[in-house]
């Protein structure tokens, strides 16, 4: 039994092409979401590692450990602190 092929009306067509592109539009948004979060881990991985310690810390019922953690998470921030202000003055300070 052959099949008959029915011509898409041009609303049919457009339609069809929207929905691709709106399919297209979902996988663009998540690449630069799952970028966003790459860049954000290379940039503050020190300080999350560090707080995680010090829950870790906190949760053992450690809390000398938890202190002294503490100590060296703020010496981080305070180093990516210091870098960020370096940064931005030379940005805004470019010409």
């Amino acid at each position: 039994m052959k099949r008959i092929q029915t011509k898409r009306s041009p609303l049919q067509r457009q339609r069809r092409r929207n929905a691709g592109l709106a399919m297209m539009e979902y996988v663009i948004l998540g690449t630069v979401i799952a970028a966003a979060v790459l860049v954000a881990a290379i940039f503050f991985g020190d300080a999350i590692g560090s707080q995680f310690r010090v829950m870790t810390h906190a949760v053992a019922a450690q809390p000398a450990e938890a202190v002294a953690q503490t100590e060296a998470t703020r010496g981080i921030a305070d180093d990516a602190d210091a870098a960020a202000k370096e940064h931005r003055d030379g940005i805004v300070n470019y010409e």
